[in-house]
């Protein structure tokens, strides 16, 4: 380092400040690196848990059933892929009776649950796939 009496000369004021610049720079750069990594992970990880969020949601209707009977719509579109539903019908003092698509019917288990419901107490509608495994409701447009 060139140096007077007094301090560093002029020309070594500016090689210095031309290094702190450059660090400077450099770390504006690695931080602004840092901080669009940082944000498109977290956008990521936000992706995720609403993904996750609304899978989650669907696995809970499906393990839980519905209170609203299937339309026709729905049956024809569950029956074209081997599918069948139940209906549990909760009785107020606490039994339970689950009625099958493909062994009672849908006219026995609609007016079972209508009957039950009537009375203030709750059904649950599920539907399972070809292989009996429960399932969503197929998607079908009115």
């Amino acid at each position: 380092m060139k140096t007077t009496k007094t301090g560093p000369t002029i020309e070594q004021l500016r090689v210095d400040l031309a290094k702190v610049t450059r660090e400077r720079e450099a770390y504006k750069k690695a931080k602004q690196e840092n901080d669009d990594r940082f944000m498109r992970e977290r956008d990521d990880a936000r992706d995720e848990l609403v993904r996750m969020t609304a899978e989650r949601d669907e696995l809970r209707a499906i393990v839980e059933g519905r209170k609203v009977a299937p339309t026709a719509a729905e049956m024809v579109a569950l029956q074209r892929v081997g599918g069948s539903c139940t209906v549990s019908a909760f009785y107020g003092d606490g039994s339970c009776r689950v009625l099958v698509s493909t062994r009672e019917g849908m006219a026995l288990m609609l007016r079972e649950a209508e009957y039950v419901a009537s009375r203030g107490w709750s059904v649950a509608w599920r539907a399972f796939d070809a292989k009996g495994c429960p399932c969503a409701w197929p998607k079908v447009t009115p």
